[in-house]
């Protein structure tokens, strides 16, 4: 009887009979199983040095388990993702670890595809509002099991809530937030102190935005020089990420009931949220009118070449401005409060483990990337964990009273809410983003953006 081994991806070895797979071997009037057989063939191989052991003249191979990786990172932390892998597979020689790292514009996209047809990385970097949609879609292993057991209660407790709560879908974790943000304003203090301001000191409230931005936009020979604020919306999404969500929270709205059940966009607080927003550019001309055209990474050298005072941003902004204009002097403050309190949203990035990979496999070399040194290496906002800020990368904001407020990004505050975690969410911020781009730019009335946004709401809510 002729036979053959394989072994397959996760090292096990199997026997065929022409094509035909048998559980047992017979071996004179007893039995073996495939384990014990390969575990005698090893052994007589090892006894018998310079000489092969051949079954129907086919010497076995007894191949030593190889664990194969794949990890999608962000296309900004590539190469420390790989320096990371590399030191990682020195400690542990059985992985064989490849890295991609893959840009933001159609990431969703690419890795949506991917994970649908199976073919995905098998740990994957997921911003944090797509996790909901990918876990409901049964894309995503569910961490839970390994998370309480490998991971001591003081270092789960040392993550920000918000990361942590984003991540949790439907009561299971299925990511492990390695980046969190939050939202900060950070400003020119040279220009609060030419306008008379207090560099120290920045608006507290949506009404103080409005008059400080006011008094900062330079206009001369008619054209404006220097705006008061700046604001990204492309992706749209991202005005509701960095400026409309704290807004319509701080006016007691919301986009949708805690649930995702209905549309609240025609209430008094979504309403004035948006007529507030388009004001400032048609009404008060103290925003940048390019908003919707620029990505988070536009807005900071706008703020470094002064031609705008105050940044809705994070504490990614502060590295790229200082590239730009070395030793400018900036000040951050937290985001602006309204009548109904101080909000802003939490978002970032963390590790996720496609449904098709080995659970068994990833998981050791998640938990090594989410030490809180390495995470403060591959962020470039605040950690996912609190740990992570005492790396010397942070001391910049330590050192100087005036961005101190920075140094957490405001992920210590920032809150997750009905939508972001929902998998209707992501479309539902698109949709209503490109409408309130519309309000901005003067071609639709704010009340008839909210109706539009309404009924559009409620129909991806009921088209689920």
């Amino acid at each position: 009887m002729r036979m053959s081994f394989e072994v397959d991806r996760n090292g096990a070895s199997s026997m065929k009979k022409g094509t035909e797979k048998k559980s047992q071997i017979k071996a004179g009037r007893g039995t073996m199983t495939r384990r014990e057989f390969v575990k005698t063939a090893a052994t007589v191989a090892g006894l018998t040095a310079g000489s092969s052991l051949f079954v129907g003249g086919i010497a076995p191979a007894v191949a030593q388990r190889k664990v194969q990786l794949t990890y999608w990172s962000r296309d900004y932390n590539e190469g420390d993702a790989r320096k990371f892998a590399a030191e990682f597979m020195k400690i542990h020689p059985e992985y064989d670890i490849s890295v991609e790292g893959l840009p933001y514009a159609g990431m969703y996209e690419k890795m949506n595809t991917a994970l649908m047809a199976g073919k995905s990385a098998d740990l994957l970097s997921v911003s944090l509002p797509w996790i909901a949609s990918f876990a409901d879609l049964g894309f995503l292993h569910p961490l839970d099991r390994f998370w309480e057991r490998d991971v001591p209660k003081a270092d789960r407790d040392d993550y920000f809530p918000a990361g942590i709560a984003y991540c949790t879908f439907k009561g299971q974790l299925y990511g492990v937030p390695w980046r969190v943000d939050g939202n900060v304003l950070l400003w020119s203090v040279d220009a609060f102190k030419e306008a008379g301001l207090d560099p120290a000191k920045g608006p507290d409230t949506w009404e103080d935005v409005l008059s400080y931005a006011r008094k900062l936009s330079l206009v001369e020979g008619g054209k404006v020089r220097q705006h008061g604020l700046c604001m990204c919306g492309k992706p749209p999404t991202l005005m509701l990420d960095w400026f409309m969500c704290p807004l319509v929270w701080d006016l007691g709205g919301n986009f949708t009931d805690d649930k995702v059940t209905r549309s609240l966009m025609n209430e008094k607080p979504m309403i004035e949220a948006i007529k507030y927003t388009a004001d400032l550019n048609a009404k008060y001309k103290v925003a940048t009118p390019a908003a919707f055209n620029y990505a988070w990474s536009d807005i900071s050298p706008v703020l470094a070449k002064r031609a705008t005072a105050i940044l809705f941003g994070h504490q990614a902004n502060f590295p790229i401005v200082w590239k730009i204009t070395p030793g400018m002097k900036l000040a951050s403050g937290p985001y602006p409060k309204g009548p109904a309190g101080r909000f802003t949203r939490a978002d970032g990035w963390c590790h996720a483990v496609a449904s098709t990979a080995k659970l068994e496999d990833v998981w050791p070399f998640l938990l090594y990337l989410q030490d809180p040194m390495r995470q403060a290496v591959l962020t470039v906002g605040a950690p996912g964990r609190k740990a992570g800020v005492n790396h010397p990368k942070y001391d910049v904001f330590r050192k100087d009273p005036l961005i101190l407020y920075a140094l957490m990004s405001g992920a210590e505050i920032a809150i997750v809410r009905g939508c972001e975690n929902h998998p209707l969410g992501p479309k539902i911020y698109d949709e209503v983003g490109q409408i309130v781009s519309e309000a901005w730019e003067g071609r639709i009335s704010p009340e008839d953006a909210a109706a539009k946004a309404h009924t559009r709401v409620n129909t991806i809510i009921k088209e689920g």
